[in-house]
């Protein structure tokens, strides 16, 4: 393949279904992912909003090279320095990582700022259509938590709050693995292959899964960055209700392509019942720590 030839080329390891390889050579380092041909569509239209938030001066990888194989499409990116957060997170104090929330939550919003084009409207429908096939899958399967039912109810009682919200760029997939960070700062988010349309909010559903294994205080930054520390209450409304209805996709999909991480899985589930009291309560009970966080 033509995108490799002269380089030192490294596998990548993650969880994305997509082969990612590090290619290097005399004149530096960059990214060559590979995707199906069948994807070329939704892959283009990624690329696209790459080269986008790139022209506008957001920490993205520049599209370099985009090629044709079949049965594959290859592209080469960017590479960014840094580390992601995560991995680093062990060296950083908890202002660190309250600050570095706020820079993500700062970039975050400007992702946000990239409106759905007119054939990508219809977020409520669609959103609640994938609700009901995972309800559905974890029925099959017979999986469940305490209070599932009840949940199931919940969601159904204020499905509305979805309706008539704006509808705009989701990365999707934005948590502190996928947040690059070098000398104290954040220099990049990657990772766009799971981006859609839709409600922004839907992007801190993350917060609830995975930021808060790492660190409360980067979710905190995270919101308070977002929102320039005014936090409607619109947003914890739809944020418990993309929680709740999370419960229901992350077991199935964790039953289907991660059962070694079901006991993980289960305990952010429990977590997020315990944070909202069987969705009783709408602000998290990790959040009323705020103020130890605000600087």
């Amino acid at each position: 393949m033509d995108l490799f030839a002269g380089k030192r080329v490294k596998q990548l390891k993650g969880f994305s279904q997509h082969p990612c390889y590090l290619a290097e050579n005399r004149t530096g380092k960059s990214v060559i992912k590979r995707f199906p041909l069948a994807e070329q569509a939704k892959r283009r239209e990624q690329l696209r909003v790459m080269e986008r938030l790139f022209m506008e001066g957001l920490p993205v990888q520049k599209v370099m090279c985009v090629q044709e194989e079949a049965p594959y499409l290859w592209v080469q990116l960017s590479w960014i320095e840094g580390e992601d957060v995560r991995s680093c997170k062990e060296s950083k104090t908890e202002a660190d990582m309250y600050r570095l929330g706020r820079e993500a939550g700062a970039l975050l919003r400007k992702l946000h700022a990239v409106e759905a084009p007119a054939e990508k409207i219809g977020w409520a429908d669609r959103a609640w259509e994938k609700h009901l096939r995972y309800e559905a899958m974890c029925k099959e399967k017979k999986l469940t938590f305490a209070g599932i039912h009840d949940v199931s109810a919940w969601v159904k009682r204020h499905r509305h709050w979805m309706n008539h919200v704006p509808e705009r760029l989701q990365h999707d997939d934005f948590h502190l693995g996928n947040l690059l960070v070098s000398d104290g700062r954040l220099t990049g988010v990657i990772d766009f292959d799971n981006m859609d349309w839709g409600d922004p909010y839907h992007d801190f559903v993350k917060t609830a899964l995975f930021q808060l294994d790492d660190s409360k205080a980067f979710a905190c930054g995270q919101i308070h960055g977002y929102f320039h520390d005014q936090v409607p209450s619109a947003f914890w409304e739809r944020y418990s209700l993309y929680t709740a209805m999370v419960l229901f996709s992350s077991l199935a999909w964790g039953q289907m392509f991660a059962p070694e991480e079901e006991k993980m899985t289960r305990r952010r589930i429990d977590r997020a019942l315990r944070d909202h009291d069987h969705f009783k309560r709408l602000k998290p009970a990790w959040y009323e720590g705020e103020n130890v966080w605000s600087t």
